[in-house]
Protein backbone atom coordinates (compact mmCIF):
# COMPACT_ATOMS: atom_id res chain seq x y z
CA UNK A 1 0.00 0.00 0.00
CA UNK A 2 1.48 3.30 -0.35
CA UNK A 3 0.23 6.94 0.26
CA UNK A 4 0.56 10.64 -0.09
CA UNK A 5 0.41 13.26 2.08
CA UNK A 6 -0.21 16.59 0.99
CA UNK A 7 -0.21 20.53 2.26
CA UNK A 8 -3.83 21.91 3.04
CA UNK A 9 -4.41 25.47 1.09
CA UNK A 10 -3.13 28.42 2.32
CA UNK A 11 -4.42 29.56 4.49
CA UNK A 12 -5.65 26.26 6.24
CA UNK A 13 -3.69 24.75 8.74
CA UNK A 14 -5.74 22.40 9.71
CA UNK A 15 -9.07 20.12 9.10
CA UNK A 16 -10.68 17.37 11.55
CA UNK A 17 -13.23 15.14 10.87
CA UNK A 18 -15.55 14.01 13.42
CA UNK A 19 -18.17 11.26 12.69
CA UNK A 20 -21.61 11.84 14.61
CA UNK A 21 -24.32 10.16 13.71
CA UNK A 22 -25.24 10.05 10.29
CA UNK A 23 -22.91 13.23 9.93
CA UNK A 24 -19.68 14.12 9.83
CA UNK A 25 -18.55 17.96 10.92
CA UNK A 26 -15.65 18.98 9.25
CA UNK A 27 -13.79 21.97 11.80
CA UNK A 28 -11.38 24.28 9.73
CA UNK A 29 -8.52 25.85 11.21
CA UNK A 30 -7.01 28.89 9.62
CA UNK A 31 -3.72 30.22 11.48
CA UNK A 32 -3.92 27.50 13.67
CA UNK A 33 -7.33 29.01 15.19
CA UNK A 34 -10.60 27.57 14.77
CA UNK A 35 -12.40 29.07 11.96
CA UNK A 36 -15.77 27.26 11.45
CA UNK A 37 -17.36 23.76 11.65
CA UNK A 38 -19.28 22.45 8.77
CA UNK A 39 -22.15 19.67 9.33
CA UNK A 40 -22.62 17.02 6.29
CA UNK A 41 -23.92 13.90 4.88
CA UNK A 42 -20.83 13.42 3.06
CA UNK A 43 -17.28 15.24 3.92
CA UNK A 44 -14.88 13.97 2.17
CA UNK A 45 -15.48 16.11 -1.05
CA UNK A 46 -15.58 18.61 0.87
CA UNK A 47 -12.24 18.09 2.49
CA UNK A 48 -11.12 17.54 -0.78
CA UNK A 49 -11.30 20.84 -1.48
CA UNK A 50 -9.07 21.80 1.42
CA UNK A 51 -6.12 19.38 0.07
CA UNK A 52 -3.47 21.16 -2.11
CA UNK A 53 -2.12 18.14 -4.28
CA UNK A 54 0.70 20.20 -5.66
CA UNK A 55 2.17 20.44 -2.59
CA UNK A 56 2.98 16.77 -1.90
CA UNK A 57 5.46 16.68 1.37
CA UNK A 58 5.60 13.34 1.45
CA UNK A 59 4.95 9.40 0.65
CA UNK A 60 5.02 6.60 2.32
CA UNK A 61 4.84 2.74 1.46
CA UNK A 62 5.05 -0.93 2.81
CA UNK A 63 8.06 -2.57 1.67
CA UNK A 64 7.30 -6.06 3.04
CA UNK A 65 7.86 -8.29 5.89
CA UNK A 66 11.80 -7.49 7.13
CA UNK A 67 11.89 -3.93 5.20
CA UNK A 68 8.87 -2.31 6.52
CA UNK A 69 7.60 1.25 6.01
CA UNK A 70 9.56 3.18 3.72
CA UNK A 71 9.42 7.10 3.50
CA UNK A 72 10.42 9.97 1.50
CA UNK A 73 9.88 13.43 2.38
CA UNK A 74 9.93 15.79 0.03
CA UNK A 75 9.83 18.89 1.72
CA UNK A 76 12.77 20.11 3.66
CA UNK A 77 10.51 22.61 5.22
CA UNK A 78 8.49 20.41 6.88
CA UNK A 79 7.86 21.05 10.38
CA UNK A 80 7.40 18.15 12.84
CA UNK A 81 4.04 19.88 14.60
CA UNK A 82 2.75 20.81 11.30
CA UNK A 83 -0.88 19.37 10.06
CA UNK A 84 -0.63 17.19 6.60
CA UNK A 85 -3.32 15.46 5.09
CA UNK A 86 -3.40 11.86 2.97
CA UNK A 87 -5.00 11.21 -0.45
CA UNK A 88 -6.84 8.77 2.08
CA UNK A 89 -7.71 12.07 3.60
CA UNK A 90 -6.04 10.89 7.01
CA UNK A 91 -5.29 14.28 8.82
CA UNK A 92 -2.06 13.38 11.01
CA UNK A 93 0.77 15.90 12.44
CA UNK A 94 4.00 15.19 10.87
CA UNK A 95 5.57 13.57 13.72
CA UNK A 96 3.00 11.05 14.11
CA UNK A 97 3.80 10.36 10.66
CA UNK A 98 7.55 10.30 11.16
CA UNK A 99 7.00 7.90 14.74
CA UNK A 100 5.07 5.68 12.18
CA UNK A 101 7.25 5.05 9.82
CA UNK A 102 10.38 4.80 12.49
CA UNK A 103 8.32 2.02 14.38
Amino acid sequence: MSTNYYRFKTPITSIRVKEEGQHKKISIWVNHQLSGTLVLDDASKIAEMFVDRDRKVFHAYFAGEGAGMVANCFDKELSHDEWIISEDLEVVQAKDLFERVMN
